[in-house]
């Protein structure tokens, strides 16, 4: 009775996308490791993770429409909780952590529009 939630699919679907996340992280950890910034702080992190977020959601899609939008959700959704942990694991307390979080949303939406218009148009001289 109980294994019937243990093989549903949103588990699949979490399994993957943090999979997909773990692997964006380690990407943009490459990438800053390779000393090609001044300064690194939490912006140009974010910055980077923002990036890659946006290719991946944008041109590494699956075939299966339902199953993309699903792990599409699952990424947003691990965005915006790692978001959390890392904005109180620099000192951010409980009562403003959520007006920081949604500033950071609002700024991954904003980049996530302006590229996708860019990228549906095939307009690159804008980039």
């Amino acid at each position: 009775m109980i294994l019937q939630y243990f093989k549903k699919k949103e588990n699949e679907y979490k399994i993957k996308s943090d999979k997909i996340y773990l692997n964006i992280l380690n990407k943009s950890k490459t990438l800053i490791d390779k000393k090609y910034f001044n300064e690194i702080n939490f912006s140009i992190s974010f910055e980077l993770i923002c990036i890659l977020l946006i290719f991946y959601l944008k041109f590494l899609k699956d075939k299966d429409t339902n199953s993309k939008n699903r792990i599409n959700e699952e990424l947003i959704k691990n965005l915006v909780n790692d978001l959390d942990k890392s904005l109180r694991d620099v000192g951010i307390s409980d009562m403003s952590i959520g007006k920081y979080v949604k500033k950071y949303v609002k700024k991954f939406y904003y980049r996530l529009k302006i590229l996708d218009s860019i990228f549906d148009n095939d307009n690159y001289e804008e980039l």
